[in-house]
């Protein structure tokens, strides 16, 4: 399967999205990671550059709900303190 035939650009302040076939189109790393924490099964992954793309099976309609609770858990806090790292080491780098 060609990788980039398949990927698809993430909807707008969405960071997945249902589809048609049954699968949840997650596009963020950090959330993929905590549905698999939760034992939501990975159906397919996909990546073009620095974009990923993950399919999981949303068997019981769990996902959304686990959106939620990962805006409030530490692990979006992890996250959300990783992306704030990683633009400041940009902005020193670009700096000097």
């Amino acid at each position: 399967m060609n990788e980039r035939s398949t990927y698809r650009t993430p909807p707008r302040g969405r960071n997945f999205n249902q589809t048609y076939d049954g699968l949840v189109e997650v596009f963020d790393l950090d959330f993929a990671a905590f549905l698999l924490m939760h034992g939501v099964a990975l159906a397919q992954s996909f990546r073009d550059g620095r974009e990923f793309l993950f399919k999981f099976l949303d068997q019981h309609d769990r996902i959304k709900q686990l959106a939620i609770d990962f805006a409030n858990s530490e692990s979006a806090k992890f996250a959300d303190c990783v992306r704030r790292l990683k633009k400041v080491t940009i902005a020193t780098a670009i700096s000097r």
